[in-house]
């Protein structure tokens, strides 16, 4: 004969649950102090981009490398002066010279980083919904919880009559409920240790506009004629150029692309949790401990 067992008190060592649904989950602001990415890779592909402000300079700097020699032969030796160097022609530089913005065709990004890092990093989520080693709460409070169906063999004889407490002689048992409603639960103080994540993937990113702040870029090359040989003399004409290119802000549009990352570390963080509207379905408890029970028959 089944009995139904009225719990007073209780210990719950662990449980398992069937489907879990949350109606909305408000969650505080998370703090990570630090935030570490190994091998990030990315490839992305942008439609258009503009250099704001962009202005340029050009240092232009001649030479002439030369060189001369004479040799004198002699019945009994021979006898050679000569020399070599360079001789510099000045100096062009054309000074900032103001491009204002210049429009960037569409191409290709390839980053390839083998460590990066940043911090400290703070968020706030929006309410979400849904469900998403060692985790410390230091606060939990619930609000009416219903439980339905709740079940649990005692090992006992059935006693006709009898509404007597008695010992718990049973020892932990397992426990089923079959529907559990929540109200509302809410946590203080979560504490999440820290993380790692490996073999991260992001695909189909698309971001509507990408900017940076200010930038330098520079270049050099070195370009000469060929020597030119006069028997005794030789030259060549030599130009060293540099030139630095610099803009206010860098817009590209339209990026979309993937993001790879080996690995992720994330310091702990701690944030709150207030969910309502918790339904949880076939609510199994492992090792469910009573000190006493009341048999009603």
């Amino acid at each position: 004969m089944t009995q139904e067992i009225k719990v007073p008190n209780s210990k719950i060592k662990s449980s398992q649950t069937g489907l879990v649904t949350i109606q909305e989950t408000l969650v505080g602001p998370i703090n990570m102090s630090q935030v570490i990415l190994n091998g990030f890779k990315g490839d992305f592909k942008y439609s258009s981009g503009t250099m704001k402000n962009t202005e340029i300079k050009i240092v232009i700097k001649p030479y002439i490398d030369y060189w001369w020699g004479v040799c004198i032969d002699f019945y009994f030796d021979s006898y050679c002066v000569g020399d070599s160097g360079t001789v510099s022609l000045g100096t062009i530089d054309t000074g900032w010279s103001s491009l204002g913005n210049v429009l960037i065709d569409g191409g290709q990004l390839l980053l390839d980083v083998a460590k990066t890092s940043f911090g400290p990093f703070k968020m706030t989520p929006l309410p979400i919904g849904g469900k998403e080693g060692g985790i410390a709460v230091s606060s939990i409070q619930t609000d009416n919880i219903t439980m339905k169906d709740t079940s649990m063999s005692t090992g006992l004889q059935s006693v006709l009559g009898i509404d007597l407490p008695i010992p718990n002689p049973m020892g932990p048992q397992s426990t089923q409920i079959k529907d559990t409603v929540m109200e509302r639960f809410q946590s203080q103080g979560i504490r999440i240790p820290p993380m790692t994540f490996r073999d991260i993937q992001s695909q189909n990113i698309k971001m509507d506009k990408s900017r940076t702040g200010g930038f330098n870029a520079t270049g050099s090359f070195t370009k000469s004629t060929s020597w030119v040989d006069l028997t005794f003399i030789g030259f060549r004409l030599r130009f060293d150029i540099s030139s630095t290119l610099k803009a206010s802000e860098l817009i590209m549009n339209d990026l979309s692309g993937d993001v790879k990352i080996n690995s992720a570390t994330t310091s702990g963080f701690s944030m709150t949790m207030d969910m309502r509207g918790i339904d949880i379905k076939d609510l199994k408890i492992n090792n469910f401990q009573i000190p006493t029970i009341v048999l009603e028959v």
